[in-house]
């Protein structure tokens, strides 16, 4: 009784599980074949889900992996992956009988896979079958060695690749393509309903070029993927560089792996293909067109093979030397560049800025004679180096950056904070003036400013107009700040506003009379013998020059009261910068007004008639000049 019951209640479980199957899967796989348009997947699913009627084609193994592969449709039913992977071990238990095929939905999936070829069907479909097999893989990094992680990035696919495409898995792969294609051939036929009856070894012979063209992309795409690490010390940089300079390294022994799976013109595997019964012309002809996709790389590893390098061709004359060990060369070469050049003290460090930021390169510079001989590679080995000779200018570049913020701090920013910042106009607290002669020492035209501009900038910023920006030559390496451009501008719009191309003085502008308060009689202004007199009548010029200005000028305000002739207020402005201090004290927005005894009923108006525009430009400049300590982010390596 106990034993009944308890067969009773296993059944009711599987009934359970049957709804759960026919609410879930079934339902997925049909909505899959109405809808989902990868050709790919509607083959692996209509095969799932007719096997599932079908006990004889169905493989439990195969089902879990459909499952994976579209379980974004199946976590929507509240059934963790793991128990419903569980529910598919149990499945051979289920009446499968109980359920029908949707007609409409097997006949939609069918449709849809007539625009495929029947080829690449049995292939995708061949493929799937063997997918509940282990896939094997050959470790490549194992065969490259520890260094292989100093001189790979972590992007680089060398760690392994599929063991199918190598000559090893090949072999194993044309041993089983005869059977393995009858199979799929048959399961295809009863899938789709159809009789076809198309030579089977044209289906063959396009199911091996399939796999031909499938194992040619995997080479590729792992040469395409190699990338020399970039690293953020000159120390490492070197080791990487010292690794790749030697005649055996990782990258020569991938190179031989390559060349050794991708030089099919092969009699061992040949024969092993021609077992096949196909047109052995034809299978010969598919086999070397893969190899002569690899051409370049068996020739590199060939001693015998001779690479020209611009119009010399290595490996004849007296320097029996092939193309790798030159390449070998070069890198020691460059790599002796990055230490000597931080260390070298016989060049100057204008020298070293002006070679940094890519001037100075004679012919047998080792980076462009390392950068000429690269160019005979292959496209992908050819970009790795380029990479690699990249990454190592780098270093070159940031030590002559550190270098360039060194002169910028030693030519330019200290001389300012000590010798100009401290002193008005610059300064405005300052009780000193800075000296006119001071001002064009510094922004004048053999000026500090203007000097280190001819030997470091000259080259390396463009002015548009009245603004400075980075040459776009430069700007992938050096990252000079929007606060240091705007000081470099600010700074050269003052010394072209101030100073002429002689280094004198071309402030220029006329003070016109608008208005007095109605407390004043008169008033005189005027500097030197330079005065006039306004009285509410004609409106008066004064032309101030600033050239005229010295240590002993005073620009004088006077106005007399109306009512005391005896009583007058008086404003003055001294010294060379007194023009300057005298328009500054007296704008507010738009408007010139002096006013006197800080009464704003005591006023005289004025108007600048020339030289308005230059005024409020030097004026703007110098309430806003802020100098950078450091010109670049970058910092000495």
């Amino acid at each position: 009784l106990s034993y009944k019951g308890f067969k009773e209640a296993k059944q009711l479980y599987y009934k359970l599980n049957e709804d759960v199957l026919k609410n879930t899967l079934l339902k997925e796989m049909e909505y899959t074949l109405l809808t989902d348009t990868n050709k790919e997947n509607l083959i692996k699913t209509l095969y799932m889900y007719r096997s599932l009627f079908e006990q004889k084609y169905f493989n439990k193994e195969i089902l879990k992996i459909w499952i994976n592969e579209n379980w974004n449709t199946l976590s929507k039913y509240s059934i963790s992956k793991d128990d419903f992977l569980e529910g598919v071990d149990e499945l051979k238990q289920f009446n499968l009988k109980s359920f029908t095929e949707d007609e409409n939905s097997i006949h939609t999936g069918k449709r849809k896979l007539e625009s495929i070829s029947r080829t690449q069907r049995i292939y995708i479909l061949l493929n799937f079958l063997n997918s509940d097999k282990p896939k094997e893989k050959y470790l490549i990094k194992e065969d490259l060695g520890f260094a292989a992680n100093s001189v790979f990035s972590n992007n680089s696919q060398i760690t392994s690749i599929d063991k199918i495409y190598t000559k090893v898995g090949m072999m194993d792969f044309l041993n089983d393509l005869n059977q393995q294609v009858d199979t799929a051939i048959n399961i295809e036929s009863w899938m789709l309903d159809n009789n076809f009856k198309e030579n089977k070894n044209t289906l063959t012979m396009g199911i091996l070029k399939l796999y031909l063209s499938e194992y040619q992309n995997a080479w590729q795409n792992l040469l395409a993927s190699l990338q020399p690490v970039r690293y953020n010390t000159k120390e490492a940089m070197v080791n990487e560089l010292n690794i790749l300079s030697k005649k055996e390294n990782p990258l020569y022994s991938l190179l031989k792996i390559v060349s050794s799976n991708t030089n099919l013109n092969d009699a061992v595997l040949l024969t092993q293909a021609y077992n096949l019964g196909l047109n052995a012309g034809e299978i010969r002809s598919n086999f070397i067109g893969v190899s002569n996709a690899f051409t370049q790389y068996h020739k590199l590893v060939n001693k015998n093979t001779l690479l020209s390098v611009g119009n010399i061709e290595v490996g004849k004359g007296t320097d029996d030397e092939k193309i790798l060990d030159i390449l070998n060369t070069n890198i020691t070469n460059m790599s002796n560049k990055i230490i000597d050049f931080s260390s070298n003290n016989n060049q100057s460090a204008e020298e070293k800025i002006s070679y940094a930021l890519g001037g100075n390169k004679d012919a047998n510079d080792p980076f462009a004679v390392f950068q000429m001989n690269i160019k005979k590679l292959p496209n992908d080995l050819e970009r790795y180096y380029s990479q690699l000779s990249n990454y190592s200018w780098n270093f070159i570049e940031n030590h002559g950056i550190y270098l360039f913020n060194t002169a910028w701090i030693n030519e330019v920013y200290n001389p300012f904070v000590n010798d100009i910042a401290p002193y008005y106009p610059f300064n405005d607290e300052s009780v000193a003036d800075l000296s006119m002669d001071s001002f064009k020492t510094f922004f004048g035209r053999n000026g500090t400013l203007n000097s280190f501009y001819k030997k470091y900038l000259n080259n390396v910023l463009v002015k548009r107009k009245n603004n400075y920006s980075i040459n776009s030559q430069f700007a992938s390496k050096l990252n000079f700040s929007k606060e240091f451009l705007d000081f470099i501008t600010n700074a050269g719009n003052l010394s072209s506003l101030i100073l002429n191309g002689n280094d004198n003085i071309k402030v220029n502008f006329t003070i016109q009379s608008l208005d007095l308060s109605a407390d004043f009689s008169f008033i005189k202004l005027g500097y030197d013998n330079k005065n006039i007199q306004y009285d509410h009548t004609l409106n008066q010029t004064l032309q101030i020059v600033a050239e005229k200005f010295n240590n002993g000028t005073s620009l004088n305000f006077t106005a007399y009261n109306y009512s005391n002739p005896n009583l007058n207020y008086t404003k003055s402005y001294k010294g060379e910068w007194a023009w300057y201090k005298f328009i500054k004290d007296n704008k507010s927005n738009s408007i010139y007004s002096i006013i006197f005894n800080n009464n704003k009923n005591l006023y005289f108006d004025f108007e600048i008639i020339n030289g308005a525009s230059e005024l409020n430009n030097i004026v703007y400049i110098l309430n806003n000049l802020k100098i950078v300590e450091n010109i670049t982010g970058v910092n000495k390596q």
